[in-house]
């Protein structure tokens, strides 16, 4: 009977560490000793298909840039039937099967003009586009078809915001170390509702000047809003004007600290502490991207399973592409996503020239994919681009 007890015991203590949860029942991801680094396929992610969307091509849809390289400034906001991409100050709207809707707004100094669109949403009631341009403290609304509504004033330096049932959650990013509220509630005049305090002052060190982080990331799933600070471990969820522990990432000694930003240099920041770039939710895993001593990382961990991975997405410099979850669906190249269209969709973004480059590669030939079928429809889709063309949307589906 005590022999019995003493394996009960085991088993208890076992199975408590097999799932990424602690008593409090808040997610949780031990960080503070990295994983080794590891290679991730799709299949190892439960991906059942993944579907290709050319974007059109024409003077008035083409977006410029390489996507693979960089997301900073770029959002794609995923609707039912549509896409909203925004590529630095280019904000562009497709239909779901990639053909080109309208512009958003233009650069400019006039009343329906942004100087910098620092971030995008849609409201779910009206459809309609806000842009945000936090040098000038206001906020553009276009209906859905582009056409211009109207501006108004928003809280100062709003870099990022999203809109929630109970008006517009700002965040203000503190590059200059004065900011008072890191978030401000507002209604869709502008009226501040709600100022929350920020809880992480510092000092401007005028030997380093200031530099820019992701201090904040908003993200979306099943229809509740989340953030997460970059000097906080926690994912916080948000709900009427308050948020609530969601999930921890525990970083120890890697997470920033304002004393750390205040004393120190910008090439030390990156090498000793974590700089997220990337969270987001999708069927049972969370997917959290940073950056740490120089390197670009994903962490992929279960909610519900002991299942967690690192991988290291260095830049492939012949390609121009990061490496990112190896595509052993249909052999096409490695994919990072940027974000989700609904809780089993993952939303990915490449360049035409970047793609017609891989497929003629030896390192496509020699690929030998679940779905030999899928490699040779990938094969044709992408033979039938143009280098120049517009980027093409790629949908990795989850079962």
């Amino acid at each position: 009977m005590k022999f019995l007890f003493i394996i009960l015991i085991i088993l208890g203590i076992i199975c408590k560490n097999t799932i990424n949860k602690i008593d409090n029942h808040l997610i949780y991801f031990d960080l503070t000793n990295l994983p080794k680094t590891t290679i991730i396929k799709l299949s190892d992610l439960g991906v059942i298909d993944i579907d290709y969307i050319p974007l059109e091509t024409n003077e008035r849809s083409f977006i410029s840039g390489n996507f693979d390289l960089t997301s900073m400034g770029s959002r794609i906001v995923a609707g039912n039937d549509f896409y909203i991409i925004k590529h630095f100050n280019t904000i562009k709207k497709f239909r779901d099967d990639g053909s080109f809707v309208v512009t958003i707004g233009r650069v400019g100094r006039g009343p329906d003009e942004f100087l910098t669109a620092h971030d995008i949403d849609v409201c779910s009631k009206t459809q309609e586009i806000y842009i945000a341009d936090g040098w000038q403290k206001k906020f553009y609304v276009y209906s859905d078809k582009g056409d211009f509504v109207r501006s108004f004033a928003g809280p100062v330096n709003t870099s990022v915001f999203r809109i929630t049932p109970d008006g517009i959650l700002c965040y203000s990013t503190n590059v200059t170390a004065n900011i008072k509220y890191s978030y401000n509630l507002i209604d869709t005049n502008g009226k501040i509702t709600k100022e929350i305090t920020n809880k992480y002052p510092w000092n401007l060190n005028s030997k380093y000047g200031a530099f820019v982080f992701e201090e904040n990331i908003f993200y979306e799933y099943k229809n509740q809003l989340f953030k997460k600070e970059i000097y906080s471990d926690t994912v916080y969820a948000y709900n009427n004007g308050s948020f609530k522990p969601h999930l921890v990432f525990a970083h120890g000694k890697r997470l920033l600290t304002t004393q750390a930003r205040t004393d120190l240099d910008p090439m030390e920041l990156m090498e000793n502490y974590i700089s997220q770039q990337n969270i987001f939710e999708f069927g049972d895993y969370v997917y959290y991207e940073f950056l740490f001593n120089r390197h670009k990382y994903t962490f992929i961990g279960s909610k519900k399973r002991n299942f967690k991975a690192l991988m290291i997405n260095e830049l492939d410099m012949s390609s121009k592409r990061f490496k990112g979850f190896v595509n052993d669906i249909d052999g096409g190249p490695s994919l990072l996503p940027y974000t989700v269209k609904n809780e089993n969709t993952l939303v990915c973004i490449a360049d035409a020239f970047i793609m017609k480059n891989y497929i003629t590669s030896q390192e496509f030939k020699d690929t030998a994919p679940k779905y030999p079928k899928k490699k040779q429809e990938l094969e044709s889709l992408v033979n039938s681009l143009k280098e120049d063309d517009n980027a093409v949307l790629i949908l990795i589906k989850i079962k």
